[in-house]
């Protein structure tokens, strides 16, 4: 029971944050270097394998964890789009049906579990990066005015 609140509290903690992208990075810098794209990149790769962790010493709580808070995290998670909530929320809870349903059916070691998460964890980024992709709406073309006064649309 102990192994199941300090999941519990690690997770509520995890989301408890309330920290978006927007207040991290300002909206206007588009260019990254490369030690601030090593720097997100680690810390992305960090939090994976520590949620990893997490799932192949306690599978089920994990999952039955991943599964009670994912509309909460989900709902708050700063993405604007709802076919990329969709996307990654349908991709997670599948992730979180995995880790209740596969170690009760077969016997399966912490290094297996951890890098089964592991790669759920890539597929869930992989997948939300397509879906980002396809359903990227281009800008609106907005008229302006020309030296004759007429409009034009650039």
């Amino acid at each position: 029971m102990s192994k199941i609140i300090f999941i519990c509290v690690i997770l509520l903690l995890s989301i408890s944050a309330g920290i978006s992208a927007e207040e991290i990075i300002p909206p206007e810098k588009k260019e990254f270097s490369s030690a601030e794209m090593l720097g997100a990149l680690s810390l992305l790769e960090g939090f994976i394998a520590i949620n990893s962790v997490f799932a192949a010493y306690y599978p089920m709580p994990y999952g039955i964890m991943g599964t009670v808070i994912s509309p909460f995290t989900f709902n708050d998670s700063g993405v604007s789009s709802l076919e990329i909530k969709v996307a990654a929320w349908s991709m997670y809870l599948g992730l979180c049906a995995y880790n209740i349903a596969v170690p009760l059916h077969q016997d399966m070691d912490e290094k297996e579990l951890f890098w089964n998460n592991f790669a759920g964890w890539h597929l869930i980024m992989l997948g939300t990066g397509i879906v980002s992709l396809l359903t990227h709406k281009p800008k609106e073309k907005k008229p302006s005015a020309d030296y004759q006064g007429k409009a034009q649309i650039h």
